[in-house]
């Protein structure tokens, strides 16, 4: 009998743990992370390398890879090849590697890890395939980061993007997408049990509270209205955008559809209204409130003061469209990716290196733009509600115990930028009369200051 109750305890507990399906071939458990800005985890919270391609160490494949669920990392084999601005075609032609590489297509990009030997991958895609970003700089911030012109007006940006959206292409490129990295997966050592998990995008308005019908998010206009027109969030065009995030949603499911067989899964990560309260414009937040603790997305830092390194992009995207209308950038650019190609093409690398202490990646400038590029993305609770169903998702299908954990808001840590303070949530610090960064008031601690 005690040999019996033994035996059952040694099989419960390798279905319980993911980790222990490692086929007993593979020495540790390895898997891959694909996909777009949001798999990157652009904002969230310490940029870690990929120079454009913005990976940061608080991403939902960064969490994921941490999480005990998938047992110790210690004996993980993490492939994180996401790269941020990725459409489905550059997913394909820069993150399957059979070695890692450098620098492709060119330096702005680095390094580009390879694909691996992956049980599973997870991918984000389609959010680039639509311009989305032309959506965000031309019709809800109305400038570029740095203050650059837009390079198409909003209606026509609506027009472009929902035009994309509507194209069989973007269903089929997704598939196509897909497939590859099933036959590259099942190439593997895991054979036909490899797994790939395919994410959504998320609703970032609540349309119905008609409160922010008079609000702007300009840049221009925030924190202190300039006395010029801007596009107002109303009700109709919270819809929109709603609707636009509902049919890509729609179109990367019928890809996965597509592909059901082969072990690949949708993940809906605003399911069963997981996002109910957390958007921009929900009843009693007074928009654009870059404080709003219950918010799941990052705002754009509206009062970022300036740095050597926000001084450099300001000076290079000077450089870049000096002197061209939006209607000349308008027929030069057909897509908010083609205008940063043009902005980076300006980027004096040189001088980057040298305003961050001679740092041969210059990661000052890119953590910059990635505390700005990382507006309406996910914010780190965001990141931890995704690894969740993923997590979950995957357990299921190997057999192990499903198990969630509650997304719960990390405590914020702080430090300098320069002369400026920067917290890991987004808030905005002070500095006390010891020229230390603070935080007041925190239900964590009370106040929290850092040296």
């Amino acid at each position: 009998m005690r040999h019996q109750w033994l035996l059952l305890s040694i099989l419960q507990s390798a279905i319980a743990s993911p980790a222990s399906f490692v086929p007993k071939e593979a020495k540790k458990f390895e898997w891959t992370a694909l996909g777009d800005s949001y798999a990157s985890g652009v904002g969230s919270t310490t940029y870690k390398d990929g120079r454009r391609c913005l990976r940061y160490d608080q991403a939902y494949p960064v969490q994921m890879n941490d999480d005990k669920r998938l047992g110790n990392n210690k004996d993980h084999i993490f492939n994180n090849v996401v790269c941020s601005g990725s459409h489905s075609s550059e997913i394909e032609k820069y993150q399957f590697y059979d070695e890692d590489e450098r620098n492709k297509p060119n330096w702005e990009y680095d390094p580009r890890p390879k694909f691996g030997n992956p049980r599973m991958a997870t991918l984000s895609v389609g959010g680039d395939d639509i311009d989305f970003p032309g959506i965000i700089f031309n019709c809800i911030l109305e400038a570029h980061f740095w203050g650059g012109p837009i390079y198409r007006p909003c209606d026509e940006q609506r027009k472009v993007s929902w035009d994309l959206l509507k194209s069989p292409n973007l269903v089929n490129n997704v598939d196509h997408l897909i497939k590859k990295a099933v036959a590259k997966g099942r190439k593997g050592t895991v054979g036909d049990q490899f797994k790939l998990y395919v994410t959504g995008y998320a609703e970032f308005f609540n349309q119905d509270d008609p409160g922010c019908d008079g609000v702007t998010f300009a840049r221009a206009a925030n924190p202190k209205d300039d006395g010029k027109d801007h596009i107002k969030m109303t009700k109709k065009i919270r819809k929109d955008f709603n609707d636009m995030s509902r049919a890509l949603n729609a179109a990367i499911q019928a890809a996965v559809d597509r592909n059901k067989d082969k072990g690949v899964k949708f993940i809906d990560i605003q399911g069963n209204g997981a996002l109910n309260g957390r958007r921009f414009c929900e009843p009693g937040i007074k928009e654009p409130d870059q404080h709003n603790k219950k918010l799941w997305f990052w705002h754009y830092p509206y009062t970022d003061p300036d740095n050597d390194n926000t001084k450099l992009l300001k000076e290079t995207t000077d450089k870049a469209f000096r002197g061209f209308s939006t209607q000349q950038l308008r027929a030069k650019y057909k897509t908010a990716r083609e205008y940063e190609d043009a902005l980076y093409a300006a980027l004096d690398f040189e001088k980057a290196k040298k305003i961050n202490g001679g740092d041969p990646e210059a990661k000052g400038v890119w953590d910059t733009i990635g505390w700005r590029a990382k507006v309406f993305h996910p914010h780190v609770i965001f990141h931890q509600h995704i690894k969740d169903l993923v997590l979950a998702q995957y357990q299921k299908d190997v057999g192990g115990k499903v198990t969630l954990t509650k997304p719960t808001s990390p405590k914020p840590t702080c430090w300098h930028v320069g002369d400026a303070c920067k917290c890991t949530d987004g808030s905005t610090p002070e500095r006390d009369e010891n020229g230390r960064c603070c935080l007041w008031n925190q239900p964590h601690n009370n106040d929290l200051c850092w040296p």
